[in-house]
């Protein structure tokens, strides 16, 4: 099996080390797991996010398709930052 590299955040790679070695796997195994989980508790989501696109490239709507994709990074970045509020919130 071939392999790439993902890289995460400094305190993820602690956690990864920390909970394979507990569940005797590798932190790849745990990473690989725990998306699986991810994808199979969030089928319904991804599937309508799928059929959003689907209708979008069928229509040759490119102008949708560059909204839905940008809507869900700014939604991501949007996370992204309140989590980092809190952490530093959480520190002070």
């Amino acid at each position: 099996m071939t392999t790439k590299t993902i890289r995460v955040s400094e305190g993820a790679h602690t956690q990864a080390r920390t909970f394979s070695g507990l569940f005797e796997t590798t932190p790849g195994g745990l990473i690989e797991t725990a998306l699986n989980e991810y994808l199979a508790s969030h089928a319904g989501e991804i599937n309508e996010r799928f059929e959003h696109a689907k209708k979008y490239i069928e229509s040759r709507d490119t102008d949708g398709l560059l909204q839905l994709t940008a809507t869900s990074r700014r939604a991501r970045a949007e996370r992204a930052a309140a989590r980092a509020a809190e952490g530093v919130t959480k520190s002070e």
